[in-house]
């Protein structure tokens, strides 16, 4: 979600910047991991994607975590959706679908054919391991559809002012740590919390405590 902005005229678009552009589309953001062979594909888990959560100290469309999974289930089958996009492109290993849910139904924003920000949460929630299930998937193995055992979140914490780590953030329940010496400007990503509970609000719940326990540490 970096640099992306509403035009609402032609006037307000950059043509030298070499735009990628979009319809503004009012819905909820959401993605499915799946595991693909080339030929078929399998849904792990259906993902709530947070965006511009302030409590996180994102803002606008950055994307800053996942919920898994994607509560309540929305009428439309994204799974099955994202297992048509993923094996009709021959896609191989672990890909992702993502999706805005309208009043209209699914609209599919893009395919990330890499590992997906989600995979935290999806691990926790369903005890996949997606490294193994990724590997298996080029000698045409695929996992079934996992049962859902638990909700499970990840969330990015950004920046509010300019930080210079001075020492290790020693907590069980995070990721993607920072090197003490490291420094982040206001704005930037600098470290993830990681969260499991039995529904959704119970998992923000504990993630936006957590990440309020990082930031006073930081002070």
């Amino acid at each position: 979600g970096v640099g992306c902005r509403v035009a609402r005229t032609r006037s307000e678009l950059d043509w030298g910047e070499g735009l990628i552009y979009q319809e503004v589309v009012a819905g909820r953001p959401a993605s499915v991991s799946v595991i693909s062979d080339g030929k078929e594909a399998r849904a792990l888990a259906a993902n709530e994607q947070l965006i511009g959560e302030s409590w996180t100290g994102a803002a606008g469309f950055r994307y800053c975590g996942n919920i898994t999974p994607l509560e309540p289930h929305p009428e439309s089958d994204i799974a099955g959706m994202a297992e048509g996009i993923v094996s009709r492109l021959g896609l191989v290993g672990s890909n992702g679908v993502d999706f805005l849910l309208t009043e209209e139904g699914a609209v599919v924003v893009e395919v990330n054919c890499r590992f997906q920000g989600s995979l935290d949460s999806v691990q926790c929630a369903t005890g996949v391991n997606l490294f193994q299930a990724h590997l298996n998937s080029f000698r045409g193995v695929l996992p079934e559809r996992p049962a859902i055992i638990c909700s499970a979140g990840r969330a990015i914490l950004y920046a509010s002012r300019p930080l210079k780590i001075k020492e290790r953030l020693l907590f069980p329940w995070t990721a993607d740590v920072p090197r003490p010496g490291s420094r982040a400007e206001r704005g930037d990503p600098f470290i993830s919390v990681l969260a499991r509970g039995s529904n959704r609000e119970e998992v923000v719940s504990r993630l936006r405590e957590r990440g309020d326990l990082v930031r006073k540490a930081l002070h």
